[in-house]
């Protein structure tokens, strides 16, 4: 179990994360969206596609495909990396956060045989017994924090407007708020509190961050995002790739990003492309430890423990072989 972050040992155990030139499918949110500009500018990853969690949407003219090949085989035999994703195969990469173990004692082999996933809780091996631990903010963090221990990271200090959108990523701010002794001691694992870690620059903003200069920020935020013509106070998803409308306010939000931080984005125009399209038969139970077993017996293709209780706690879902 790696106590303090170990960006060495990550390097060595998922060397795929530091490959260049590699395609990835993103999720269709800001979190996806701005951690496939930190790959693309830094390692030249191209966004070919989407995972929706109920379609796979994949462009037809950036990847190599046949009739005759599955969903699955499709996604190997073109090397592609799932982005804010975790994708339950010991054959394909993924990087994502969300909580993936019932326990300590609960195998998942596909997600611990072959280091395809990387995944900061399971690095802790933080499980559902102590859900309460679970990561609290983006995969664009924890990335962004590999990053800049990696030595790819120059000189980042992000402004107010920036750093603003950088604690919105998965509500991250709103989590720190609430769950503040679990936001302080991942911040402590990464190593945000240290003056040289990228995250310093965010949380040095936060120390002037009063209850008032908060309020403000987030509504500057707010109303940039209506100019995109995005909803105000949302993460920007985009789940339908051929929405023209909703993609040209997302390309906005892109452009702004890239102006503001230098970096260059790399994915395919979305709803001028053809797509393969597979769809996802997509179940939610209850976080329960033997549905939990039952459903990693039947190996879906993705899944997550997204509650500590309730009826939808657990959601999963199984790729269909053939395109829609």
């Amino acid at each position: 179990m790696i106590e303090k972050c170990d960006y060495s040992k990550i390097r060595e155990l998922f060397p795929w994360i530091t490959e260049h030139n590699k395609k990835c499918v993103i999720s269709p949110d800001l979190d996806g969206l701005l951690t496939s500009i930190l790959l693309s500018n830094f390692l030249d990853w191209h966004v070919v596609g989407i995972y929706t969690i109920n379609d796979l949407w994949l462009g037809k003219n950036h990847i190599a495909h046949s009739p005759e090949k599955s969903s699955e085989e499709l996604i190997v035999s073109n090397k592609l990396i799932f982005v804010d994703h975790d994708i339950y195969r010991e054959n394909i990469f993924s990087v994502g956060h969300h909580l993936l173990q019932w326990s300590n004692e609960t195998p998942i082999p596909h997600h611990t045989i072959n280091n395809k996933s990387l995944n900061p809780n399971l690095l802790r091996r933080i499980t559902k017994k102590e859900f309460n631990r679970k990561y609290p903010y983006g995969t664009f963090h924890f990335l962004l924090a590999c990053f800049s221990a990696w030595g790819f990271l120059k000189d980042f200090d992000p402004d107010d407007e920036v750093a603003t959108l950088l604690l919105h990523i998965d509500s991250s701010f709103e989590s720190s708020i609430k769950y503040q002794d679990n936001a302080i001691d991942w911040l402590d694992w990464l190593g945000g509190s240290e003056d040289k870690s990228p995250l310093y620059p965010i949380c040095r903003r936060m120390l002037k961050f009063n209850p008032r200069v908060i309020i403000e920020r987030f509504k500057i935020l707010a109303n940039q995002f209506e100019q995109f013509g995005l909803p105000p106070r949302r993460q920007a998803a985009f789940d339908n790739p051929l929405d023209k409308t909703k993609w040209i306010a997302i390309k906005k939000l892109i452009k702004w990003f890239e102006e503001k931080t230098g970096w260059k984005s790399n994915m395919i125009e979305f709803p001028d492309e053809k797509f393969i399209r597979y769809g996802v038969k997509r179940e939610s139970n209850k976080p329960n430890k033997g549905i939990f077993e039952n459903i990693i017996r039947r190996n879906p293709f993705s899944y997550a423990i997204i509650a500590g209780g309730g009826d939808d706690g657990f959601n999963y879902g199984w790729l269909e072989n053939n395109p829609i």
